[in-house]
């Protein structure tokens, strides 16, 4: 079976109603923990089959593979690099008054012939030279310049196969306001015309194994969805403002500090997964 293209390992098909039997038999009657929830974060990983327990989330951020966004010169897509890459400037820019596209909704399927056009600027990896395992929440800092006192950022990971297929390695995409991605409950705005940094952590933890073959896609956007609230950078309360606050377009010049952490979960015994990339 599967779930909007992407195909249900077997041990995905769980019975909830004989779950929820042995739960109750756990907590009123002091019985065993059912085995899927032996763990406090319990999760299937993706690909391979398997159902993975840890004591906590932080348990799963052991494991931290890290890369740095770098802009490619030749025409070649963006890469994703293991070291501080070489200085950049790569430039985004987006008129929040154009509202032609207001009909646009994203697809629902998971599994894509080509990365949506509207995803953003794509970063890739080199491919991996054996089956790897995501599994934790992405994490990282972006390093800009923006001439905006804030910006929603939408962040989109895709494992790229082998094949030329994209896969959503979780959706929607974690979108997140910049002036609320340090507290989420005092907002710090940006400082337009100056270079930053900006720690952010997703919402949602990814499950996947990637196979042999495949490549890590980080796609990068500034959010105008229609159907969702439009921050125009003015600073101002977001509820309060309109178009008519947007001003010149959004211009965000990224830089090389730029980077992402992606949890690489242990291997099973016997396993042989590791995060290596041909050369």
């Amino acid at each position: 079976s599967s779930v909007r293209e992407l195909d249900l390992d077997a041990v995905a098909r769980i019975d909830p109603n004989e779950m929820r039997y042995e739960w109750f038999e756990h907590v009123l009657k002091a019985a065993e923990r059912p085995a899927i929830l032996s763990g406090t974060i319990n999760y299937e990983l993706a690909g391979a089959n398997e159902w993975r327990h840890e004591p906590s989330l932080a348990a799963l951020a052991s494991r931290l593979e890290r890369f740095y966004l770098a802009a490619a010169t030749d025409g070649a897509p963006h890469r994703l690099v293991e070291g501080p890459a070489a200085p950049m400037s790569l430039t985004e820019t987006l008129d929040l008054r154009d509202r032609t596209d207001a009909s646009w909704r994203p697809t629902q399927e998971l599994v894509l012939s080509q990365a949506e056009p509207r995803a953003g600027t794509l970063f890739v990896t080199e491919p991996f030279d054996e089956p790897i395992d995501l599994a934790g929440r992405l994490r990282g800092e972006l390093d800009f310049t923006i001439n905006k006192y804030d910006v929603d950022l939408v962040v989109t990971l895709y494992e790229l196969r082998s094949q030329g297929e994209y896969v959503k390695l979780f959706d929607p995409p974690f979108t997140f306001r910049a002036s609320y991605a340090r507290d989420r409950v005092n907002r710090r705005l940006l400082m337009a015309g100056v270079r930053q940094q900006l720690p952010f952590q997703s919402d949602r933890m990814v499950g996947r194994r990637l196979s042999a073959g495949s490549r890590l896609v980080l796609a990068l956007a500034i959010n105008n969805r229609a159907d969702q609230q439009i921050n125009y950078g003015a600073g101002d309360d977001v509820s309060e403002e309109s178009i008519e606050d947007a001003g010149n377009p959004i211009r965000i010049r990224w830089h090389e500090g730029s980077f992402i952490e992606i949890p690489s979960a242990a291997p099973s015994p016997n396993d042989g997964t590791a995060l290596n990339r041909r050369q």
